[in-house]
């Protein structure tokens, strides 16, 4: 599938969720269930945070799977701008540095989220020097800093966002993201 037509389909799709459910993507070489969040008034300023770290969290678990696979030159490329593709739609859906502070949060190891543990490890081992220029630059610095200090009040003061790791963690769980 083309990593463009993907990436749109992620853009349109997830912000547009009108309930829960699930959306499946699939072609015979890969499937992905996306799994769609409603969002009400009183969580309406974490609406596309939420989208945005489901969708970091399943780009990651997608890019984890393929590096398993037997790899072929052109596939390596191939993973690598939809890896960049998928982190453009982040940074698109973030709001403020909410989806930073988590990361930041989650990586210090005193924010319980043991399901973001896949999303922080693939983050804190890529070299920043590498993707200086890429979307994912912000993110995995954000986990670096969190790690590097482990405190969660320094990932609070560095990225502004209205509300906590734990509280951006509990919409998660509320809303089966």
């Amino acid at each position: 599938m083309n990593p463009i037509y993907l990436t749109s389909l992620f853009l349109v799709a997830i912000p547009a969720a009108t309930g829960l459910g699930t959306i499946a993507l699939g072609t015979t070489a890969l499937s992905l269930a996306i799994p769609t969040i409603s969002v009400t008034a009183g969580t309406a300023s974490l609406g596309t945070t939420l989208a945005a770290l489901g969708l970091a969290k399943i780009g990651t678990a997608a890019v984890l799977a393929l590096t398993r696979q037997r790899r072929q030159a052109g596939e390596v490329e191939s993973n690598l701008i939809k890896q960049e593709l998928l982190f453009q739609a982040v940074a698109k859906l973030e709001e403020g540095k909410c989806v930073r502070r988590f990361l930041c949060e989650v990586s210090t190891g005193h924010l319980n989220a043991p399901d973001y543990l896949a999303t922080v490890k693939p983050l804190l081992s890529e070299s920043l020097e590498a993707i200086l220029d890429s979307a994912k630059f912000p993110y995995s610095e954000a986990v670096k800093s969190g790690a590097r200090h482990n405190s969660i009040e320094k990932c609070q003061f560095k990225y502004s966002c209205p509300k906590s790791g734990a509280e951006i963690y509990e919409a998660l769980a509320l809303y089966g993201a």
